[in-house]
């Protein structure tokens, strides 16, 4: 059978406990990616368990992965590059993903002070770089799911219909303008080149009318 005794918690239980994948944690209670501080390696996932009742923020001692593909999950926030989670309380479970390859060094993330560090956490956005993910999955305005499966990738939702009617409904009125334009010139030039065939026919020198206008004002 079994005997099941309570634990231990004289320091308390840590704060990190990797529930899933290769990611560690040392014997200071910080959260490292697989191999740190070598490079971690390709296609690795890990599940990381946060245990905050004190609402702790974290920490970010180091943090360097491959911006958009290799992604720490906080919060519901994307994580990559140079970006990091420094300053935020957690409040939910930690998700790490890399993808096939251009590994980099990782991270390393340990507990530290009570409460939030910063005022807004800025997250992975298109101001970081210009292929970098910018859909709103209701986690914020910058922010992807990890359902969405974006360091697994995911796919982008639709934009916005409004915009997308207005964006169509100025292009198509820019382009009837122009082949306007284009068939009045057509035209003109028409006009002009008859009533110059016509002029030589009739062996006339002048290019004029009797009022002394042009032949495009006068047929207009």
């Amino acid at each position: 059978g079994w005997k099941i005794c309570p634990g231990d918690f004289a320091q308390g239980p840590e704060m990190f406990s990797v529930v899933g994948g290769p990611c560690t944690v040392d014997s200071s209670g910080c959260v490292m990616s697989p191999n740190y501080p070598q490079t971690y390696g390709p296609n690795q996932d890990c599940a990381i368990q946060v245990f905050n009742p004190d609402n702790k923020s974290l920490t970010v001692e180091s943090f360097a992965t491959e911006m958009n593909y290799d992604v720490l999950w906080v919060n519901g926030r994307m994580f990559a590059g140079t970006t990091s989670p420094h300053g935020l309380v957690p409040t939910e479970a930690i998700q790490w993903s890399s993808d096939q390859d251009t590994e980099d060094r990782g991270w390393k993330i340990c507990p530290g002070p009570v409460g939030q560090q910063v005022a807004e956490i800025q997250s992975v956005d298109e101001g970081d770089n210009e292929e970098a993910y910018d859909y709103d999955y209701g986690y914020g305005p910058d922010a992807l799911s990890p359902d969405s499966g974006a360091g697994p990738a995911g796919t982008a939702p639709p934009q916005d219909d409004l915009s997308a009617s207005k964006d169509v409904g100025v292009s198509t009125g820019n382009f009837f303008f122009k082949v306007a334009l284009a068939s009045i010139a057509v035209c003109l030039a028409g006009v002009l080149c008859l009533r110059y065939r016509r002029q030589r026919k009739e062996n006339r020198n002048e290019f004029g009318t009797p009022y002394g206008r042009s032949y495009a004002l006068d047929n207009l």
